[in-house]
């Protein structure tokens, strides 16, 4: 037994006293597993990983390992498509090829050439590179920016010496012009013309109007209308102010090509008439009866139509407005009488009072002009009378501006024998 103790500790000596290296290399051999060279390599270092066939080596492809970010390319590198360039200087735009024939312009002033270098001056028409007679040559210069005749007949040359027949106004050097079917336009001619226009909102009617209204809410509409200007043969507006004549016929200039149409009041040696313009032409009626008014040779109605054409331009070109201003009429003068209603209508117009035979002579005069069959009568109500019927919708009808003025009661458009009113008797027409 003591033999045996000592056997074992001899034999733990032994083994205290042996290398670690050597315990390791045992260790390794008994377990089979060829791991000398993971061993070795913690001494050994790189050389050991050369030499050892069984030492295990990274995949690159292992999901399970990090990968490096890729570097960043060099930005010098060519083949990088991300690398910036320099800018390149775009290219200068070519001139563009002139087409023979063409108007050139050389230090101010327009040339006709018929190929590079050759140019022609020569008068009369000349074809642009499509063949169209859009040029004229007069005195040896292309004809631009003016309106004036060719060959009898008047056109539009634009600033590029160009012939411009679209329909519109043209407008040149030596004045304007207006072309439509493809001509400039030689006579009195309707234009159509947009423009915006003001109107008020007057509380009381609730509706929209055209006179001012101080304070009023305001709101612009778009109106169309038409007027008609005066063109000479050559083609140019013609922009006379006041009555003149024009191959045989007369006019009145708005002084900006616009001739007056309708009623006009005009004074001629001192002396007030009222004279009627077509719509159409603007030229002066003559001999002729607009609607149921008679106009003489001479196109001139005496001063009781050209006061009752200013008191309508004041008033209003309105059958209920010409009514209304003759009935608020200041009542004088019951005794008062004339020849006929022009003279009872001047008194009325002049005066701004007079009596029932006034006010039924304004308002005939004005309902006239405004182009109704009116007719002023007079009779009896108790007393001499005078008032106006009218003949619309197949029937006459009374408008007495007297019978409003004195009674405050509805004297328009009434018949005869309505309850409520005068009983007229032993009347005839005055006129």
């Amino acid at each position: 037994m003591k033999k045996r103790l000592a056997i074992l500790l001899a034999a733990a000596m032994l083994i205290t006293s042996m290398p670690f290296y050597v315990f390791a290399d045992d260790t390794a051999s008994a377990d089979g597993q060829g791991q000398t060279g993971v061993v070795a390599s913690e001494t050994a270092g790189d050389e050991t990983k050369e030499e050892g066939t069984d030492v295990e080596t990274e995949d690159p492809t292992d999901p399970t390992d990090p990968v490096d970010p890729a570097e960043p390319s060099d930005p010098t590198d060519p083949a990088d498509p991300t690398e910036p360039t320099d800018p390149v200087d775009p290219e200068e735009p070519e001139e563009p090829q002139i087409v023979y024939p063409a108007v050139i312009e050389e230090d101010g002033k327009l040339v006709y050439y018929v190929e590079e270098g050759v140019a022609d001056t020569t008068d009369g028409w000349k074809a642009d590179s499509e063949g169209n007679l859009i040029y004229y040559i007069r005195n040896g210069e292309l004809l631009s920016n003016i309106i004036t005749k060719v060959d009898g007949k008047p056109y539009y040359f634009n600033k590029k010496a160009e012939l411009k027949k679209t329909t519109g106004w043209k407008t040149a050097s030596n004045g304007k012009g207006y072309v439509k079917n493809g001509a400039l336009v030689t006579v009195p001619t309707k234009i159509k013309k947009t423009f915006q226009s003001i109107r008020y909102y007057n509380k009381k009617t609730k509706k929209w109007q055209k006179t001012k209204i101080s304070g009023a809410k305001t709101k612009y509409v778009t109106v169309t209308t038409n007027y008609v200007y005066m063109f000479k043969k050559t083609g140019l507006l013609y922009t006379k102010k006041g009555l003149f004549k024009y191959n045989s016929k007369e006019y009145y200039g708005l002084g900006n090509g616009r001739l007056k149409t309708g009623w006009k009041a005009i004074v001629e040696k001192k002396k007030g008439k009222a004279v009627y313009f077509y719509k159409n032409t603007g030229a002066m009626a003559k001999n002729t009866k607009i609607k149921y008014l008679k106009i003489p040779k001479s196109g001139r109605l005496g001063r009781a139509y050209y006061l009752g054409v200013k008191k309508l331009d004041k008033i209003g070109w309105s059958l209920r407005k010409a009514y209304s201003w003759s009935a608020h009429m200041r009542y004088q003068g019951r005794s008062y009488r004339a020849k006929n209603s022009e003279t009872y209508a001047i008194k009325g117009f002049t005066k701004g009072y007079g009596n029932c035979y006034c006010m039924a002579a304004t308002f005939y005069i004005m309902a006239k002009l405004l182009g109704y069959d009116v007719h002023q009568v007079e009779g009896r109500v108790d007393l001499p009378h005078s008032w106006t019927v009218i003949r619309q919708d197949g029937r006459e009808w009374v408008y007495d501006p007297n019978f409003t003025n004195e009674t405050g009661r509805n004297g328009w458009k009434i018949y005869y024998g309505k309850k409520g009113t005068w009983r007229y008797n032993h009347y005839h027409k005055m006129n």
